[in-house]
């Protein structure tokens, strides 16, 4: 995948920027969307995609949004770039492309979706099948497909399998959409195959059930409340698209609560019900000919008021894939019908001028790509959304390039012993409570904390967030502690993480928030934890499950801790109660 910003404009882009920074009290609105995009194969290369849209003024970054049928993938361009290449060698792939512009807090307009055929031709359409008086011609006729393809055309395939054993009775390939063949059996149904091709392959394939002497399915069945009242339910059909070896006569209309238990004779392709409008009803069409009874199909119409679209769970995953995030679902977007979209939101951490975006996901993606993301630790968080406002479906803390991964000459033990070496931090069960901070002081409070730890024996571990140090050695800051111990104080807790403030080396003895470590979790086995404290917020996770997710720290404080709320600018490590043999290895923070 290829971009090409284009100098002259990224330098008067970087001139705004400037003025920008100039006079920040300045309200600037979010950049609008481009109002030209396009997605063609280039000359001569059908495999190479070029993309090319117009410039927006004040944009810091854009997002080009290409969906695949099934993978969302979003590329993050800087200001300035109006192109992007890239190469995609399925013969049948349809892209959907929209490209938003963004300004340096992730906000902006989204342009139109433009798409890009496949390079094989699409499905053959309208069907139809007819057989001869005897039973054993066939006559079948169809529709070529909108999309001929960018190849050169190869006709059809024509392919009829008996249905009774699957064996192909017809398998050819003709210039024109017709076909036909003799000597079935009149007492034997088929299938029908039809599927259009080119050079480059072909795609779709159209089926068609071909009974014996009676009618298939009815065709386009719909069913449609009233607008002006709500009982009333308009059924329209067409004729199927193999009507038999007789005229049809009439229609078996049948409706009912759950199941047809009312039935009437339509001699049309449409008629009017009235059906309870508090329950879900069934209504099913049946074509009769002079050879008899055809095939029945069926719909279900939802109660009055209810969901035109059921709604799926929505479980997301969220990863890390080098510099690239990536959000996978269990349902397609757009699949949950209170919440048919889908936002991904990053957001930095410990930086407040740091990379921001929001994106919102194309209808029908089960996989979302967003990236590159910068060097930095950031919150991603996903969120369902519809006519009933926003849900979180979930977050994670990521760090691009391990920032802040500290090494044995960025700590200091304020008290005990330690063995420092490398990115490995080591605690001896006889070094009680052993304190160490790093030494960066960094320009504000809100910070990220990640390691992975490993507890041999002892009371426990915890993490220092927003510390400083006193003169005297005495520690400030939230202490997050992993207490396998806490059923002592508490037996109706168990093994817990705990959230509480210091203040110069004495903890209010209540804690802000207790979470209990569910029973999978392992005392004495290697634990990744996670930590982001931001503003007021904080959001903790060991081994991916959410230990703490406080929207607001001073909401929770005790009234009886009337210690000041730390401010320190630095991260460190301990080990709890009076000694733990414990291992923290590979820790940033930043």
């Amino acid at each position: 995948m290829v971009y090409k910003p284009k100098p002259a404009v990224l330098a008067a882009a970087a001139v705004g920027v400037g003025l920008l920074l100039l006079v920040p009290a300045m309200a600037f609105a979010a950049p609008e969307s481009t109002k030209k995009l396009t997605i063609e194969r280039a000359p001569g290369n059908p495999h190479t995609i070029e993309i090319d849209w117009r410039q927006v003024a004040g944009v810091h970054h854009y997002n080009v949004s290409v969906f695949d049928g099934d993978t969302d993938t979003v590329t993050v361009v800087p200001a300035g770039t109006t192109t992007m290449t890239l190469t995609r060698t399925e013969s049948c792939v349809r892209l959907r492309v929209n490209v938003g512009s963004r300004d340096a807090a992730g906000l902006g307009g989204t342009s139109r979706n433009v798409w890009l055929p496949s390079l094989a031709p699409g499905g053959v359409s309208a069907l139809r099948a007819e057989r001869g008086p005897t039973g054993s011609e066939l006559t079948m006729t169809w529709k070529p497909p909108v999309w001929p393809g960018y190849g050169t055309p190869g006709g059809y395939r024509v392919l009829v399998v008996r249905s009774t054993d699957r064996t192909p009775v017809l398998d050819e390939v003709v210039a024109d959409p017709a076909a036909a063949i003799d000597g079935l059996d009149p007492a034997t149904s088929y299938v029908m195959n039809v599927t259009a091709q080119n050079s480059f392959g072909s795609c779709a394939t159209a089926k068609l059930p071909i009974g014996t002497d009676r009618p298939g399915t009815v065709a386009s069945l719909k069913a449609v409340r009233d607008a002006s009242s709500s009982s009333r339910v308009r059924v329209t059909w067409g004729a199927p698209a193999y009507p038999g070896r007789s005229p049809i006569t009439h229609y078996i209309v049948g409706y009912g609560a759950m199941k047809a238990t009312r039935f009437l004779k339509v001699n049309g392709t449409s008629t009017m019900l009235d059906l309870d409008p508090k329950t879900t009803s069934v209504v099913q069409v049946q074509p009769i000919s002079v050879a008899g009874a055809g095939r029945i199909g069926s719909i279900k119409v939802p109660a009055f008021g209810a969901p035109a679209q059921a709604s799926v769970d929505s479980k997301i995953t969220i990863e890390q894939q080098g510099a690239q995030v990536v959000v996978r679902l269990s349902a397609r977007i757009g699949a949950n019908g209170q919440y048919p979209k889908l936002a991904v939101r990053i957001r930095p951490i410990s930086v407040e001028d740091g990379f921001t975006d929001e994106q919102w996901g194309q209808n029908s993606a089960q996989m979302l790509t967003f990236g590159p993301v910068p060097d930095g630790s950031y919150l991603v968080s996903v969120h369902g959304a519809g006519d009933s406002g926003e849900v979180e479906w979930g977050k994670k803390i990521i760090n691009i390039n391990e920032t802040g991964a500290a090494a044995q000459n960025d700590w200091t033990i304020v008290r005990g012993r330690a063995t420092l070496r490398g990115d490995v931090i080591s605690i001896a069960e006889k070094s009680p409570n052993t304190q160490i901070i790093s030494r960066t002081r960094r320009a504000h409070a809100n910070m990220s904390l990640a390691t992975t730890v490993t507890l041999r024996s002892g009371r426990g571990y915890g993490l220092w967030l927003r510390a400083s140090v006193s003169k005297g050695k005495q520690i400030s800051g939230y202490s997050l502690e992993y207490d396998p111990g806490y059923a002592k104080d508490s037996p109706s807790t168990g093994p817990s993480v705990a959230l509480r403030v210091q203040y110069r080396g004495k903890a209010c003895r209540t804690p802000l928030a207790v979470t209990k470590i569910p029973a999978k979790i392992a005392t004495f086995e290697t634990h990744h934890l996670r930590v982001a404290i931001n503003g007021d917020t904080i959001y903790a996770t060991v081994d991916g499950l959410v230990a703490l997710d406080l929207p607001s720290l001073t909401a929770v404080t005790p009234a009886s801790c009337t210690a000041p709320a730390p401010t320190g600018t630095q991260g460190g490590v301990y080990a709890g109660g009076s000694g733990s043999s414990v291992t923290f290895t590979g820790t940033t923070v930043n």
